[in-house]
């Protein structure tokens, strides 16, 4: 469902403006800037982040240590992409983004205390 929906919304950037479209599916990026190609799929994006971590979670349970890896690396990759892109049309909400995202890897650098990578005390 991201991938369609992601390529649905690079492919038809341009109709986005119109009237029609703003109407029925505009509640979707109307925060975000559309004239950058990866500003407009920033909700897909978090959508598809959100579908890993399940995956990771869920399959993974047994491998605590790549599970805080694999956050570190993911919560390091938003950050960089909400830098990059600055997908909101306010500077308030790219600010909020930012700081939402260094909070959580701060405190995902703190979970390799409870990992595997820590022989217990």
């Amino acid at each position: 469902m991201p991938f369609i929906s992601m390529c649905y919304l690079l492919r038809r950037r341009k109709r986005l403006l119109r009237d029609s479209f703003i109407n029925t599916i505009g509640v979707l990026y109307s925060q975000f800037k559309i004239k950058k190609k990866w500003a407009a799929a920033f909700n897909v994006i978090f959508m598809l982040r959100r579908i890993i971590y399940a995956f990771i979670f869920t399959l993974l349970a047994e491998y605590s240590a790549f599970q805080v890896i694999s956050m570190n690396l993911m919560s390091l990759m938003m950050l960089c992409y909400i830098l990059l892109v600055i997908p909101y049309i306010e500077n308030r909400l790219n600010i909020i983004e930012v700081y939402n995202e260094l909070t959580v890897l701060i405190c995902s650098w703190h979970l390799f205390l409870f990992s595997e990578y820590l022989p217990d005390v």
